[in-house]
């Protein structure tokens, strides 16, 4: 190999490594926030199968300072993120939406939109993810 190909190979590897990283980095579905707070606003049920235009099959809700990324491991769901803000913050629930296994995306909806009525993390799968709305809140 010449000296230039010493350098260019090394590098087009690192590109790669982290233009694959970035794919793989699951981010907060602000969109799919956004509709779900403006259902809870103006109905009196939420079905999430019809507000969500991604495809999934499961939804975890998680409560405040939930390991999520173990709880998903342990249910055999593959997450590229190395931590969610539910671990240390107690002013939102998180709900993650999974497909085949894996992570789809997830949303952090503020306190305010949730009833919740466990310490621990919910699952459900997209038939039964239909919920009563009571003042703008979503009841688990």
């Amino acid at each position: 190999m010449t000296r230039k190909h010493l350098i260019i190979f090394p590098l087009l590897i690192l590109i790669a490594i982290l233009i694959l990283f970035y794919l793989n980095n699951i981010r907060e579905n602000i969109l799919s926030k956004d509709k779900i707070i403006k259902t809870l606003e103006n109905f009196n049920t939420i079905d999430f199968k019809q507000v969500l235009d991604f495809s999934w099959d499961t939804m975890y809700v998680f409560y405040p300072y939930s390991n999520a990324k173990d709880i998903l491991k342990k249910d055999g769901v593959n997450t590229y993120k190395y931590k969610f803000n539910i671990e240390y913050l107690d002013s939102i629930i998180m709900i993650a939406f999974v497909s085949e296994n894996k992570l789809v995306t997830y949303i952090e909806l503020p306190r305010n939109y949730v009833q919740i009525n466990s310490e621990h993390f919910l699952n459900f799968n997209i038939t039964e993810a239909k919920f009563d709305v009571i003042n703008k809140q979503i009841v688990f």
